[in-house]
């Protein structure tokens, strides 16, 4: 949310197993954090902290993703302004 709008986002991958939910949600603002150094507008910086998030319970690592998850992810994730 943000003074001009808000958005939710589903990641469109319910039959996905998570193998490990620690670190989520750093996993989440990481991914947030990384496209608004872009100055990318708030949808895009909600999708990449969705498909960090989900990449990241795809793996029994606690603390990593696979770049090829969160980009499978990335394409997975859908964003509607509310």
């Amino acid at each position: 949310m943000t003074k001009d709008g808000a958005w939710s986002a589903s990641a469109g991958l319910e039959d996905v197993e998570a193998q490990s939910t620690v670190g989520a949600g750093d996993a989440f603002l990481a991914g947030f954090l990384a496209v608004r150094q872009r100055n990318e507008p708030p949808e895009r910086r909600l999708a990449s902290a969705v498909a960090a998030g989900c990449a990241s319970v795809l793996t029994h690592t606690v603390g990593t993703l696979d770049p090829n998850d969160y980009r499978a992810c990335l394409a997975q994730v859908e964003v509607k302004e509310i």
